[in-house]
């Protein structure tokens, strides 16, 4: 690594922060908005796509309008709303809901079907999964909330929707999310510290080329600062860090279809 690499400064743009209070309370963090933006200022993160825990612990509608709420007055802050097959749970059809979603500045999804008791296959998420392709509205799914084959159906399905993989686990050589991503033009990988493999970066960088990597801290389960150190003496290009540091996850987000 060359001494230019090693002084490389990046600017973030994290896609992987969980905002709102949890029922059992974090015994090292109280995950408000004070305390995210205190973090972003301390590793220096510009921008951040954000989801709210509350769609997870009540329900989807209840959660998104509790973080369009809470993160109203922040620039630097995106919201991600979460899915079912039928929408948000409310009462419009799924095309309004879309619709919705762009007026109010959101340009993410993110769905989880383990703690929403449904498949993320076609014969029930078939509707909503296709809206959000012909939008090309990112998908975020987590690794340990989806089986290898409904990613690979979803993937193979519906092949200009953008996926990426939140908290794919420290496996090395992962013997699913790569050959997934040999398959898949549209699945990406979110780099966090819940995937800290030995030269990983380097490695899929190798393998599939840093345009399918973005970066992401894990807030508030695990140490930010450990995706800021992965990536900045990662024995890559600056250039290849620029790009999983910001530029992909920008570029995503910029082609998503008004």
């Amino acid at each position: 690594m060359s001494s230019e690499e090693m002084n490389w400064k990046g600017k973030y743009f994290d896609c992987d922060i969980l905002l709102g209070l949890p029922r059992v309370p974090l015994a090292w963090v109280r995950p408000d908005l004070h305390d995210l933006l205190a973090e972003m200022k301390r590793l220096d993160i510009s921008k951040a796509l954000v989801r709210h825990r509350a769609c997870i612990e009540v329900s989807p509608n209840m959660g998104n309008r509790m973080l369009m709420e809470e993160i109203s007055g922040s620039d630097s802050l995106m919201p991600v709303w979460m899915f079912s097959p039928e929408g948000t749970g409310r009462k419009p059809g799924l095309k309004e809901i879309i619709g919705k979603t762009f007026k109010e500045k959101n340009r993410a999804a993110w769905m989880r079907p383990v703690e929403g008791n449904f498949s993320l296959e076609p014969w029930c998420s078939g509707r909503i999964v296709k809206i959000l392709e012909e939008a090309r509205i990112p998908l975020f799914l987590s690794f340990d909330d989806i089986s290898g084959r409904e990613l690979h159906e979803i993937l193979k399905g519906y092949p200009n929707l953008p996926v990426i993989v939140l908290r794919a686990p420290r496996m090395g050589r992962n013997e699913i999310l790569y050959p997934l991503l040999r398959c898949h033009h549209n699945l990406y990988v979110a780099v966090t510290p819940f995937y800290s493999v030995y030269q990983g970066i380097e490695d899929l960088c190798k393998e599939f080329g840093s345009e399918r990597l973005v970066f992401g801290t894990g807030y508030p389960e695990v140490e930010g600062g450990v995706a800021v150190c992965m990536l900045n003496y990662a024995d890559i290009s600056n250039s290849d860090k620029d790009l999983i540091a910001r530029g992909n996850l920008e570029r995503l987000l910029e082609e998503v279809k008004l």
